[in-house]
């Protein structure tokens, strides 16, 4: 990541790094809070008493993953903690608090692109630089998140999916549990190599830029109309 900041100098480079950090920080603690608002509402309130419901980011990272992510690439946040037996239904529960952290980051990245687009028109400035680094980032780190978190290895979101609705067990969720942390970070490492998860971003980003694309196309053409 440190490569994307090699363009910059001076205040631009300062600017560009809070940007930066500022979008990596709601990324991960808007992804966490989801988790932990919908552990609330089905009915463990675990989250809530260890301070989890909420969008600070002080409650959400893990200063050395974080310090990870900005430095080589990787890292993480403090994972939610729930207590299953609070939930009533606890196949469906559990999927669903699995899944929230998911939606939530395609439900930023979703609203970033439009809003990155939009600052692109404001001129020239070093507020226009903010803005425009800000959404960008935001936009990338969200579908980046949701993507990675997708996979099926221990200790993601994608496994907690698996394992929530496998049958007592299951031979690849033992397997994954004890494993998986191995084998995630030999994925990590592979992805220094292999690019493998840029053609799975795209599956996400791509209807994401091509519906806004399409409506800002649209906008555009009823104002030309109208203009006639």
């Amino acid at each position: 990541m440190l490569q994307f900041f090699q363009e910059y100098q001076g205040l631009e480079l300062l600017i560009v790094i809070v940007a930066f950090v500022l979008s990596l920080l709601i990324a991960l603690s808007f992804h966490e809070y989801a988790h932990a608002y919908i552990a609330t509402k089905l009915g463990d309130d675990t989250p809530k008493k260890q301070g989890r419901l909420s969008f600070n980011p002080l409650v959400h990272i893990d200063p050395f993953g974080f310090l990870l992510l900005i430095f080589v690439g990787f890292g993480w946040a403090k994972p939610v903690q729930v207590n299953a037996v609070n939930f009533k239904h606890l196949k469906r529960d559990m999927t669903l608090v699995s899944v929230a952290g998911i939606i939530m980051n395609l439900m930023l990245a979703f609203i970033s692109y439009p809003l990155m687009l939009w600052s692109f028109t404001w001129g020239d400035s070093y507020f226009v630089l903010f803005i425009s680094i800000f959404f960008s980032m935001l936009f990338t780190f969200n579908a980046v998140l949701a993507v990675f978190n997708l996979l099926p290895i221990y200790p993601l979101d994608g496994f907690r999916i698996i394992e929530a609705n496998a049958k007592y067990g299951n031979k690849f969720v033992d397997f994954m549990r004890k494993n998986g942390s191995f084998i995630l970070l030999g994925v990590l490492i592979l992805l220094n190599f292999v690019d493998v998860l840029t053609p799975l971003i795209s599956l996400i980003t791509a209807p994401i830029t091509m519906f806004w694309n399409l409506i800002i196309g649209i906008f555009v053409w009823v104002k030309k109309k109208k203009a006639i």
